[in-house]
Parts: structure tokens; C-alpha cells; sequence
């Protein structure tokens, strides 16, 4: 039997799906896990209950942007602990060359359900790990980079995710009442801004990218959740919910209204949306959805994201969703890396106008490692290609390079702005002039109190209770105050 610690910094709004999978396969082998959340903690104490616990292994899932602050409480905890480290998620994957920095011992590629399984078993027979496929391991410092195995063609052969394990970390996701699940894995489309591209590659003829659960193996994970925790409003987190699959929706229609009833969320592409289409997912229990716009100009959309969409579909998609009464988010970037990022980020904003969400939420454009976009930008002198200097979270500042600096406050200003601008119409006509005001730290308080409230009053069932807004209260606060949290070594 060996023993893995979890260390994330921030839970945030759901669940970290893909952690609670990998530690529910790792458990039903016998394995033990435990997750510490550093979010607010200082060093002294995330070595304590390092020391605690005794792990064998200590498993970061790391994003570009808080790599960094990975990296830094891995060297530290090292120092004190001999423990074995290794590194998987986003940045791992498609930034592997992580494995060379000090405190590193491996780098997990790709899906890593069964080699975080090997490892532990490794662990536990007192076995060599450097052979195990996905992974790069380093020993005396050499690395041995090994090959990625078949993609998990069978999701209904693994666990159901190990929710307990995140709620021992963090009680107040168990409280929450709006809770994640995934109905499968996988996207086919490739935009420029996303991983998919290079996870395409990093797979090729390792199994179809696409798979999904079977509606039974879905209905059974949500009515056991259902019955151990608080549960009113399901949110499927998988990129895109209706693609063409009629079969499998019309199962999922009739299944899921008979068994479950639970008002949910989920992703919409505009051009997979349709009249019929939208009609089960009304009768299946689809409360509200996200539906990508990006970017309202349609050759920047075209040539630069690749999203293949014009914006006509995407009216129409947003009328159709109007029509079913199934509320809906558009989701938006701003930052663009074109020379007049400013007025096409306004087109954007037009077109918001046009489609009448319920939320419109904006981030900004990152150059994220190995994705189209980020070899873009850094070929054309947007990046300079340090990803280190990225923040944690792509809802703060642009990391580009503008020519005119004060179109860059501008961008910025307007992506704190987007979501007020696009539902109260008197502040339209003045958007030019408020994002030129220095007036920066006002305007982030007023996109995350409107974010948070559009996502859980406007988005999730209603019925939220003093307990929850005072839950969303004090995330909210937290959130913001520990953001870019340094490293405290004492």
C-alpha cells in the first residue's frame, strides 16, 4: 500500500474532477490518499501535515500560471521531507520539460488515472518507476521519457470519483449544493486558444479522443452523490454536452428526467444547437448553459481562433435557447493578438448585446504553452514566451505585448466591465470613456461580485438560503485575498 498527498492551492467554485478520479482508482487498489489545501495556510503548517501524514508520493495538478507557486512549495517542502514529487494536469502535459526543474522527480503526460496507479503500485512492491508509460521520471538527474499508453476507451470501467476525498479536503464543497460531473472526456474540435490541438497529437493513434459514459453508468454516479450529500443542481463540466449524438441525448432525455429530475448546467456550440436538439435537453432538465462567442470579429474568429463559427449561428442559437426558456452564458475573450485588439474587443461586446445572455462572461486571451494561439503570439512578437510570468488566473491581466500601453489598460478595463456593460444599457454608451479611467481596483470588485452572483443566482436552480449566500460571501473575499498568494517559508 502506498500513500499520496494532494496538494492544491484553491479548490475554487467545484469539484477538481480529475484529482477525485484518479484517487477513487488509486483507493480501490488499496492505496491511500489524502488532500491538503494550502489556500491560506503558511508553510509551516502545509510541512506539518506533510510530516503527518508521511506520504510516499506528493502529486501536484498543476495549471500554467500557479506552476510556479507549485514548483516553489515543492522545493521548499523537499528540503525538509524526502518525499517523491510528481507533477501532472495542463501544464504538465503540454509543458513536460517542467522535469528539469530542481525538486522534480516526474512529469505525468496526458490521462493520468492508470500511471498515477502504477506508480503507487511501484511504490508499494518496492518496484522500479521509471519504465511506467506517461510518465517522465528523473534519477540522477537523468530523465526517462516514456510514451503515452491508449487512451481509457471504457469510462464506465473506472470508479465513480472520489468525492469524500475533496470534501475532506475542503468541507465547503460539500456544502455546495451545486456539484460537477462529467459525462465523458474528450473534444474534437481543435480552436487555436485550447490544448485540444496538441492533445490530438499527443495521442495520435492511441484511441478516438472522444468518449462517452453510458447514460446508466452517469445516472447511477449522480443518485449515489444524491444520497451521501447536498445536491439541487448538477453542472456537467464537459467541454461540449449536445454534440451530434441523437441517440445518445434521446436515452439521456427520457433516463434522466425519470430518475434524477435535478435541474442542471451544461455547454453549448452554436452550431450543434438546434431546435430539437435543445427540446431534450429542456425535457431532460437543462437549466441553464454556457455557449462560446470568443470573439465578435468574425475574421479574427476565423484566422486567429479558429472557430469556424460566424455570427449568425451564434444569434441563432442564443434565439433558440431564448425561446426554450433555458437560461444561458456567453463565454468571451478580450486581448486579442491583433493590432487593434481594442475595437475588435468591442465587437465582441456587440455582439453580446445582439444575444441577450443572462451572464456574459469575458477572460482574457493567454498564450498557453504548445497551443496554436501561444506559438502565434510568440511568433509574431505578442509573447515573449515566459510562462513563468503568467498569473494564476486569466481574469486579471493581459500577459501581451500592446504597442499602445493605453490600449492595454483599456482591454483590461473593458474585460472587468463586459458582463455590467452587456446587462445594463445606460452604461453603454459611456464604455469608451470608463475604460480609460484609472479607476482599475473598483472595477475588479465589480466583476467578481457580478460574476459570482450571475453564477450562482443566475445560472444554478434558485433556492439559495442565507447559509449559501454567506458561503458565496466568504469564497468570494477568500478568493481575492489569497490570489497569487506567495509562498510563506516559515
Amino acid at each position: 500500500m502506498a500513500k499520496i498527498l494532494f496538494i492544491i492551492k484553491s479548490t475554487g467554485l467545484y469539484e477538481r474532477l480529475g484529482i477525485m478520479q484518479i484517487t477513487a482508482l488509486l483507493k480501490e487498489r488499496g492505496h491511500q490518499a489524502r488532500l491538503v489545501k494550502t489556500e491560506g495556510k503558511r508553510f509551516s503548517q502545509i510541512l506539518q501535515s506533510l510530516q503527518a501524514y508521511s506520504p510516499d508520493i506528493v502529486a501536484y495538478s498543476t495549471m500554467t500560471g500557479e506552476h510556479a507557486y507549485y514548483l516553489e512549495l515543492n522545493r521548499s517542502l523537499k528540503k525538509q521531507a524526502p518525499v517523491f514529487s510528481v507533477f501532472g494536469g495542463p501544464h504538465a502535459t503540454f509543458f513536460p520539460e517542467m522535469i528539469e526543474k530542481d525538486g522534480v522527480d516526474a512529469v505525468c503526460v496526458g490521462e493520468g488515472d492508470y500511471p498515477m496507479l502504477d506508480l503507487a503500485d511501484r511504490f508499494s512492491a518496492g518496484g522500479d518507476s521509471t519504465d511506467i508509460p506517461n510518465l517522465w521520471v528523473k534519477t540522477g538527474g537523468v530523465v526517462k521519457k516514456n510514451p503515452v499508453r491508449d487512451l481509457i476507451g471504457d469510462l464506465d470501467q473506472l470508479p465513480f470519483a472520489d468525492r469524500q476525498f475533496m470534501y475532506e479536503g475542503d468541507p465547503d464543497l460539500k456544502r455546495n449544493k451545486t456539484k460537477m460531473f462529467f459525462i465523458g472526456r474528450g473534444c474534437p474540435y481543435q480552436c487555436t486558444y485550447c490544448f485540444n490541438h496538441q492533445y490530438h497529437s499527443l495521442y495520435r493513434g492511441k484511441g478516438p479522443i472522444l468518449r462517452k459514459r453510458s447514460v446508466k453508468n452517469i445516472i447511477e454516479e449522480i443518485l449515489a452523490v444524491k444520497k451521501n450529500y447536498p445536491l439541487e443542481c448538477i453542472h456537467f463540466g464537459d467541454d461540449i454536452f449536445c454534440l451530434d449524438d441523437r441517440e445518445w441525448l434521446q436515452e439521456f432525455s427520457a433516463d434522466y428526467a425519470k430518475h434524477c429530475g435535478i435541474p442542471f448546467i451544461c455547454q453549448f456550440r452554436a452550431n450543434l444547437v438546434h431546435e430539437d436538439t435543445v427540446a431534450l435537453l429542456k425535457k431532460a432538465g437543462c437549466y441553464s448553459g454556457f455557449i462560446g462567442v470568443e470573439c465578435g470579429d468574425e475574421e479574427v474568429s476565423r484566422t486567429i481562433l479558429k472557430r469556424n463559427l460566424t455570427n449568425r449561428q451564434i444569434r441563432d442559437a442564443c434565439a433558440i435557447l431564448k425561446k426554450s426558456g433555458i437560461r444561458y452564458a456567453t463565454q468571451n475573450m478580450v486581448g486579442m493578438p491583433v493590432e487593434n485588439s481594442l475595437e475588435v474587443d468591442l465587437k465582441t461586446l456587440q455582439l453580446n448585446y445582439q444575444c441577450r445572455p443572462d451572464f456574459a462572461w469575458s477572460s482574457i486571451l493567454f498564450p498557453y504553452p504548445k497551443t496554436d494561439i501561444g506559438n502565434y503570439c510568440q511568433e509574431h512578437g505578442y509573447f515573449q514566451g515566459n510562462f513563468d510570468n503568467i498569473p494564476e488566473t486569466n481574469k486579471s491581466v493581459s500577459v501581451l505585448r500592446f504597442a499602445n500601453s493605453r490600449d492595454k489598460k483599456a482591454v483590461e478595463r473593458l474585460h472587468k466591465l463586459f458582463g455590467v456593460a452587456v446587462e445594463f444599457k445606460a452604461i453603454r454608451p459611456f464604455i469608451r470613456l470608463l475604460i480609460r479611467l484609472p479607476l482599475g481596483a473598483l472595477y475588479v470588485i465589480i466583476f467578481y461580485l457580478w460574476y459570482g452572483y450571475c453564477l450562482r443566482f443566475r445560472l444554478e436552480k434558485p433556492g439559495k438560503t442565507i447559509t449559501d449566500i454567506a458561503l458565496l460571501v466568504k469564497n468570494f473575499f477568500s478568493y481575492l485575498l489569497h490570489l497569487d498568494q506567495p509562498l510563506h517559508p516559515r
